[in-house]
């Protein structure tokens, strides 16, 4: 992802805590399940480390294999909060 799209979804990101409508951020865990949130009307997704290594079978020990999986949310056009 360009730096250009990385700044214009963390500025969404950051309008969003500031919109009408209470923030709802839910966890995806693979790139499906953001897919399947972001149809769902979601503007913006969270993920969790332990949620991708669990659904990879690997220990969060190995968390630096996990970060190389984060790269799959770029997949979601939705700002995501990784954490």
């Amino acid at each position: 992802m360009d730096m250009r799209m990385q700044a214009k979804k963390a500025e969404q990101f950051r309008k969003l805590h500031h919109g009408p409508r209470m923030l709802l951020l839910p966890n995806a865990w693979d790139v499906a399940s953001a897919r399947i949130l972001e149809e769902c009307g979601h503007p913006a997704i969270a993920t969790t480390s332990a949620g991708i290594a669990y659904s990879l079978a690997i220990r969060m020990a190995s968390i630096s294999r996990v970060a190389r999986c984060s790269r799959s949310w770029a997949a979601s056009h939705a700002p995501s909060a990784f954490r």
